[in-house]
């Protein structure tokens, strides 16, 4: 017997998703026979298939409308499926005003968001409004949730179980959908001494990589979303930069060392001892809380791109990383 029907509303980005996904794990550990429903962008739907803690997933084409690439009518059918659910409780984790619509159109009889979104309007479509106090990303979307039920926060981030094989190698992440967060390419290689995988997420990524990483056993290629979550459990730890591939490794409960630069790792950074990260000095002194102003714009790009050498860092982590036993609380 269903306990309550759940809606999830957390439409894009892919990083944005993945920071999301422990809420829906600590749900279900909380109300396993409960049924969650999950709207999101379509080109990220295959991917939450893959989680058998979602048990719907609607997908709206919105970003494909507005690319010409799908129709009002591809748009209508997915905001009729949408009408069509039931809900006892949803929760809006985006905060704008696009998840605001979406929300406005869904059945529940519980809408809850945060007290302070990220666009105002946002506001209007929630009947239950939750100040949250954390700056963690995580804990943020948690915290709403367990504010909305009424449940005590989880002292650790829920996440999978990982299957790292007995040769496993090192997966290096040095692409972000910012240049603005990527390390140059020469200076990862001066740290690696070690056998490594490297992973990039197009083709025209990959083009990128000529004559560098050539020291690589793989390198995977715009991997499916299964192929991509199964490298990452098997792989021994994930260096990377501020990117989707770094928080899918914590999801996965496998290790990161993360390289940080116009964003925040007290913010963004995987928790937890098996992870840790650094972040390179701004030459120009801008402080900011969350990400910086001048993330888009910035042609300096020092904090990352002059980064100091951090191959000591490394391989102090990696000695720490092998001696640690994880044993997470989740296993797909």
């Amino acid at each position: 017997m269903i306990e309550k029907n759940f809606l999830f509303l957390k439409t894009s980005s892919l990083g944005d998703i993945i920071h999301t996904l422990p809420s829906a794990l600590y749900l279900k550990e909380k109300m396993p026979t409960s049924h969650l429903a999950w709207v999101v962008e379509e080109e990220y739907a295959s991917m939450l298939d893959y989680f058998p803690q979602i048990d719907a997933v609607i997908g709206v084409p919105w970003r494909s409308f507005r690319k010409g690439k799908a129709s009002w009518k591809d748009v209508y059918e997915s905001l009729r499926f949408l009408r069509q659910g039931m809900y006892d409780v949803s929760f809006d984790f985006q905060g704008n005003t696009k998840s605001g619509v979406l929300h406005s159109l869904a059945n529940s009889k519980r809408k809850v968001g945060f007290l302070e979104p990220a666009e105002f309007l946002n506001r209007l479509t929630c009947t239950e409004k939750f100040r949250v106090d954390t700056k963690q990303i995580q804990y943020k979307y948690l915290s709403l949730l367990c504010q909305g039920m009424n449940w005590k926060e989880p002292e650790n981030i829920p996440s999978f179980m990982r299957t790292p094989s007995k040769d496993a190698r090192l997966l290096i992440a040095p692409f972000s959908h910012w240049d603005s967060k990527m390390v140059p390419f020469s200076q990862f290689e001066e740290a690696l001494s070690f056998p490594y995988d490297v992973i990039c997420g197009s083709k025209e990524e990959h083009a990128q990589l000529e004559g560098f990483f050539s020291g690589a056993q793989n390198v995977y290629v715009k991997p499916t979303f299964s192929e991509w979550i199964t490298i990452t459990k098997k792989a021994a730890g994930v260096v990377g930069v501020d990117s989707a591939q770094l928080h899918l490794a914590a999801l996965c409960g496998t290790p990161t060392f993360g390289l940080f630069g116009p964003s925040n790792p007290s913010m963004y950074s995987p928790m937890g001892s098996k992870h840790t990260s650094i972040q390179g000095e701004c030459p120009l002194e801008v402080s900011f809380e969350s990400r910086c102003p001048h993330l888009r714009t910035c042609s300096n790009k020092g904090c990352i791109k002059a980064m100091p050498p951090f191959k000591g860092r490394l391989d102090e982590w990696i000695s720490e990383i092998k001696e640690q036993i994880v044993q997470p609380a989740y296993q797909s």
